[in-house]
């Protein structure tokens, strides 16, 4: 089964092949793919045990479109959960992971594995699995050259507990579907900063609104598509540290 699609380009140096993974039925491949000669990390999904594979999801579209992404690997843990790591450097080279289950189509609980606050650089991460948990290890430059490891403790919740949002919680996006107003829910458990942005599906952004502190409580806000033109998008709610990103679609 041809797993990569033609109108990207794959060139991979022999480091950075694709990563696979299975789990009974389930299969969940990733791959780096160039896409306006800026490599970007890409999951196929399959239910049947390799028969057919899901359409190509791309692992992060809130990143920028000339972030670089590399290196992915991939676990699948019990409740058909996906895990996925990979080398980004939207922030210098930086550790990321993502979630989901091996019926959806959208990574959930994107976050930053290495959590170093510096510039050093992080590479290549390995990702394993026992059926129920995950680890992680990379090569990690922020003191000379280690290897530097993580683990979770909730296979549906992503690597570590402790990186968790726990203030912060998108309640939905409704509806989407939409054709005028997309309406947004979420709760705070303390005051925060929101920051709503829209991003295209090429990655770029098309609105980004500062919208001031938010007092704790459930809130709502709306997004209006009126100048922009239909299709997807990813609508990116910021709330101090803590992000939630979440597709939607517009018709006019």
């Amino acid at each position: 089964t041809r797993i990569s699609f033609d109108e990207f380009e794959i060139d991979y140096c022999p480091s950075s092949g694709p990563g696979m993974s299975r789990l009974g039925d389930n299969v969940g491949i990733a791959y780096m793919a160039a896409v306006n000669n800026y490599p970007k990390v890409f999951l196929k999904i399959s239910q049947d045990d390799g028969s057919s594979f899901s359409d190509s999801i791309i692992v992060d579209p809130s990143a920028a479109s000339d972030v670089r992404q590399d290196h992915p690997q991939t676990a699948i843990t019990a409740g058909n959960w996906l895990h996925v790591v990979w080398e980004d450097q939207r922030g210098g080279y930086d550790i990321y992971y993502g979630g989901m289950n091996t019926s959806s189509n959208e990574l959930t609980n994107i976050q930053v594995l290495n959590d170093d606050g510096s510039d050093a650089s992080q590479k290549q991460p390995r990702i394993v699995d026992d059926g129920d948990f995950v680890y992680v290890i990379w090569a990690d430059y922020r003191s000379d050259g280690h290897i530097y490891f993580r683990t979770n403790y909730d296979p549906t919740s992503g690597v570590d507990n402790d990186l968790l949002p726990s203030n912060f919680i998108v309640k939905g996006m409704y509806p989407n579907p939409f054709n005028k107003n997309l309406a947004i829910e979420f709760s705070l458990q303390q005051k925060s900063t929101i920051t709503l942005t829209a991003f295209d599906i090429l990655g770029r952004v098309v609105d980004l609104r500062e919208l001031g502190i938010y007092s704790p409580g459930t809130h709502y806000i709306s997004w209006n598509g009126k100048d922009h033109v239909a299709g997807v998008y990813f609508m990116q709610l910021t709330a101090g540290q803590e992000t939630h990103v979440q597709k939607v679609i517009y018709l006019k």
